[in-house]
């Protein structure tokens, strides 16, 4: 990609990799890792016994030359699911994730969430500043306050925004 190193605060992939040929894999999740300091891949996993193109069954145990053909009438392309640990092999420095149904991991998610060091001076408000144009989500009409944080004046800390998960925490 013509983009500097780093030049993406967050990079998102939602089910592309699986549609890239297999031999371009390595520079597609370089790429990714090199461009964005934050990322998320997500695929559908492999090892689901739905195959999420065609919503039919264990298609993708085919062998994979029936398999292409298949996809090259169907679905405009080669399609190559990945598991687990082909996932965490092109992202070594993610956090990988499982999106469940019925208790089988539906899609895996590559995440990286790095927290930016910023000096105080640069520290965003939450509380109190004057050029916020609406209060925080929380604090709107009609919307119930989140159980996931709490005011500075609760024993909360205040957030800078560079902390902030691209997916919420389970408890």
């Amino acid at each position: 990609m013509p983009f500097p190193d780093g030049a993406f605060d967050v990079v998102f992939s939602n089910s592309v990799v699986e549609h890239v040929p297999r031999e371009n894999w390595l520079t597609f999740a370089r790429e990714i890792r090199r461009v964005g300091d934050r990322y998320f891949v997500q695929t559908p996993n492999k090892w689901f016994p739905l195959e999420p193109h065609y919503m039919l069954p264990l298609v993708q145990f085919l062998p994979r030359r029936l398999r292409h053909r298949l996809d090259e009438c169907f679905a405009g392309g080669k399609i190559d699911l990945l598991d687990e640990r082909t996932l965490r092999r092109l992202f070594p420095d993610a956090e990988i994730r499982r999106e469940r149904m019925l208790g089988l991991t539906k899609s895996l998610m590559a995440v990286r969430v790095v927290h930016a060091e910023l000096p105080s001076a640069e520290l965003p408000s939450r509380a109190g500043s004057a050029a916020r144009k609406s209060p925080p989500p929380h604090q709107r009409r009609g919307c119930p306050k989140s159980r996931h944080s709490a005011s500075p004046a609760q024993g909360g800390e205040t957030s800078t925004g560079a902390e902030l998960p691209l997916l919420p925490t389970q408890h």
